[in-house]
C-alpha cells in the first residue's frame, strides 16, 4: 500500500466534537471513500472498469476520561517477558 497512488481518495470528511469545557475531543466522524483499480496496487494493467469503490465511516464517542484503570499483562506475555529479562 505504500505505493498507493494518492488520487485513489475521492472525499474525506473528518469532524471532531471537542468539550469546551475540558477541550478533550467527545466525538469524531469520519467519512473516506476510495476508488481503487487493480493497477494502483499492483501495477498490472487492468482495465478501470475492475475499480473497486471503498467507503469506510467511523462513529467514534469519547468518554471516561481520567478514570482509574488496572491493566495486567496476560500470561503469555508474562512468560515472554521473563524470558526476556533473564537474558
Amino acid at each position: 500500500m505504500q505505493n498507493l497512488n494518492p488520487d485513489v481518495f475521492k472525499s474525506t470528511t473528518l469532524k471532531i466534537g471537542i468539550d469546551k469545557k475540558s477541550l478533550f475531543p467527545q466525538k469524531e466522524n469520519i467519512d473516506l471513500t476510495m476508488e481503487i483499480i487493480p493497477s494502483d496496487i499492483n501495477r498490472h494493467d487492468h482495465d478501470a472498469d475492475d475499480a473497486i469503490t471503498l467507503t469506510m465511516k467511523w462513529d467514534i464517542t469519547y468518554t471516561d476520561y481520567n478514570i482509574p484503570v488496572t491493566i495486567e499483562l496476560p500470561a503469555a506475555a508474562q512468560k515472554c517477558r521473563r524470558k526476556y529479562l533473564n537474558r
